[in-house]
């Protein structure tokens, strides 16, 4: 599951898209908008689910496709995150923020590699 991700995002206000990497217990990303991922996972050894806590910050003045209000300031919001292990291959999941709902598909892009050449 480690690599690097296409996120696409629907919710109230529109749509949006990210990249992400996402493994060893960490998810990092950013969206077209700036807007800045950050979160913790691991997987539940009886669901076998993705669960975790994702941290979004936003930069001022931003619109959020969740209905989020624009702050004149740089803010944050955190929410638990649970999907499934896989990501859901193609599938939208929808995701509970503390601002509205949001659907979400995972599209892997490529496996992480150190190597050159």
């Amino acid at each position: 599951m480690d690599g690097i991700f296409a996120g696409y995002f629907t919710g109230a206000l529109g749509s949006g898209f990210g990249i992400f990497v996402i493994g060893s217990g960490q998810i990092v990303g950013a969206d077209v908008g700036r807007v800045k991922f950050d979160g913790t996972y691991e997987i539940d050894a009886g669901t076998e689910m993705l669960v975790g806590a994702m941290k979004i910050t936003v930069p001022a003045n931003t619109p959020t496709i969740n209905g989020r209000p624009m702050a004149p300031t740089e803010s944050s919001y955190t929410f638990d995150l649970t999907l499934p292990k896989d990501l859901g291959g193609e599938k939208f999941h929808r995701i509970e923020t503390p601002f509205g709902a949001v659907n979400v598909r995972f599209e892997f892009l490529r496996g992480l590699s150190n190597s050159v050449g």
